[in-house]
């Protein structure tokens, strides 16, 4: 369901924004993360308060997509999905590092010291603090689990 709400909501962008896919793609979207995650995890995630912000953006976003502003509604959720998802940039900085083919440019030391450097020190770590893909079921828990505290 998480994977057809990015669908709908890619379509209604790229249809000059189509109301009736965004808002689709929204509904599919949160109940994807709903049913992947559970009710009370996503509850709990989005009532979090460092993530209010990103809640009630996102929220306004939909709000204004249904009334008729798509434009002004995906800029909305586009942050609140920022906000609300930023957790989780660290671990996609070091996804194209871990491509086997392709991987070796991204671990050669002019790349790293660009782009990944300021994304993983913005959130408080360095190209050679080991930073990890996360595999397994408990790993994936513990980091939710922290992501909660």
């Amino acid at each position: 369901m998480v994977v057809m709400g990015i669908f709908f909501s890619s379509m209604g962008i790229f249809c000059g924004c189509c109301d009736v896919c965004l808002v689709i793609g929204n509904i599919l979207f949160i109940l994807g993360f709903c049913l992947t995650f559970g009710l009370k995890f996503s509850i709990q995630f989005f009532m979090q308060r460092q993530n209010f912000k990103g809640t009630v953006s996102f929220g306004a976003g939909f709000y204004f997509i249904t009334i008729g502003w798509p434009i002004f509604g995906v800029i909305l959720e586009a942050y609140g999905f920022i906000i609300l998802f930023s957790f989780f940039w660290p671990a996609l900085a070091v996804f194209p590092e871990k491509i086997p083919i392709l991987g070796w440019v991204f671990r050669q030391p002019f790349v790293r010291l660009g782009a990944w450097e300021s994304i993983r020190a913005s959130f408080g770590g360095s190209v050679g603090e080991g930073w990890e893909l996360r595999t397994g079921q408990n790993d994936v828990d513990d980091f939710f689990r922290k992501s909660l505290m």
